[in-house]
């Protein structure tokens, strides 16, 4: 904070943010509290099965739910076919749990290309 204050004060350039090691999450009851991304993630796939569905709310807006028992976290993946043929590959932000129904979520997703290619 403080290297961000002088950079700022002496007009120089400010050395970057450090990479989010908390991710936020809504729990059961809605209230927010903040998680470590999985160590070891999750690949979660489209699917529209009763009881173990996964799939796009939005997807101008990049939001997913979903019923699942293990529901995922922040930093797990979400594996999408797109219209091009090829596989999207989706990392979940933040999700949003539910109570009622108890395996109910929604979630947050940011792109990152598709599966099977180099990521940078």
């Amino acid at each position: 904070m403080l290297k961000r204050l002088m950079a700022w004060f002496f007009d120089i350039e400010p050395p970057p943010l450090p990479l989010p090691h908390l991710l936020p999450v809504r729990d059961r009851r809605g209230a927010r509290r903040e998680v470590s991304p999985s160590s070891s993630p999750r690949t979660y796939r489209e699917c529209h099965e009763w009881g173990n569905a996964v799939g796009w709310q939005d997807y101008d807006r990049r939001r997913v739910t979903g019923h699942q028992r293990r529901r995922p976290r922040a930093g797990d993946v979400f594996l999408s076919p797109m219209r091009s043929g090829k596989l999207g590959r989706f990392i979940f932000t933040s999700v949003e749990l539910t109570s009622d129904p108890p395996d109910q979520f929604f979630a947050s997703v940011v792109d990152d290309g598709y599966e099977g290619e180099e990521r940078a």
